[in-house]
């Protein structure tokens, strides 16, 4: 769908311009637009977003003309604003899982591409060396 077309809601409870931001900046421009931006439709023939307004400021930033959507049709005020929360309920990673898939992937050639720098990389395998079965 053209990007013109989709407008952020008024509700989002989300900072702007944060660390956060820029991690999900960044990997769109690494590896493009893979989740759509969650959109109902409106009475004035646009798209108002549910959830994705991030990836729809990075995408209008990096001068996309078009992103992947998801329409819910028409929704409701009430109906929208419960889907922008529940949307939000994310499982993190458990980081001690992470570990290994971390160094899996650095160890096939040395080049990869992963939403972290290199230092935050590296600490990571650092923690590989801790026995957590003692912890």
């Amino acid at each position: 769908m053209p990007i013109d077309q989709v407008r952020p809601n008024t509700w989002n409870p989300k900072d702007k311009n944060t660390e956060e931001y820029e991690k999900v900046k960044l990997s769109i421009q690494k590896k493009g637009l893979r989740q759509p931006i969650i959109v109902r439709e409106t009475d004035t023939n646009s798209y108002e977003i549910i959830d994705g307004e991030q990836r729809w400021t990075a995408c209008k930033e990096l001068a996309f003309e078009n992103v992947l959507v998801y329409n819910e049709g028409k929704v409701s005020d009430q109906e929208a604003r419960e889907l922008t929360i529940f949307f939000q309920q994310q499982v993190p990673f458990n980081e001690v899982e992470l570990l290994p898939l971390i160094k899996e992937i650095v160890s096939y050639t040395g080049e990869y591409e992963l939403p972290y720098t290199d230092k935050e990389v590296e600490e990571r395998l650092k923690m590989l060396e801790f026995d957590w079965n003692k912890y």
